[in-house]
């Protein structure tokens, strides 16, 4: 019997298009990022890794900081206190304290980050 190739296989789907496509442009970025919680559940991680995607609810303990409640963060480093990242929404690299994420951390796949970056996500809070 023959092995089926690569060609036969489906890429893993994207999770974020059917909340994408339900959107009607009235939605809150929180109840927006409550679904998108549900949908990428399967990828909460504990320790990020650089080089990938993440989205969480961060509260930044920094005064006088404009900051995003629900970034995008590509993550470019990591460290006992957090990690560093470039923040998509606002393209500025970012520091992010562990102890200020309000959500466990979601990993948005590759095939993924276009979709997420078209949520209307991006809440920008002055501390």
């Amino acid at each position: 019997m023959a092995k089926k190739g690569r060609k036969g296989r489906k890429n893993p789907s994207n999770r974020i298009r059917p909340l994408l496509n339900k959107l009607s442009g009235g939605e809150k970025a929180d109840d927006i990022m409550n679904e998108l919680i549900i949908v990428l559940s399967n990828t909460q991680i504990q320790v990020p890794q650089p080089g990938a995607y993440y989205v969480f609810q961060y509260f930044a303990a920094t005064p006088e900081l404009l900051y995003d409640r629900f970034p995008i963060v590509a993550c470019t480093g990591v460290y006992d206190w957090g990690i560093t990242g470039i923040n998509r929404h606002i393209n500025e690299p970012r520091n992010y304290n562990f102890n200020q994420f309000a959500t466990p951390i979601f990993q948005i796949r590759n095939e993924e980050l276009q979709s997420a970056l078209t949520l209307p996500l991006r809440r920008l809070i002055q501390n």
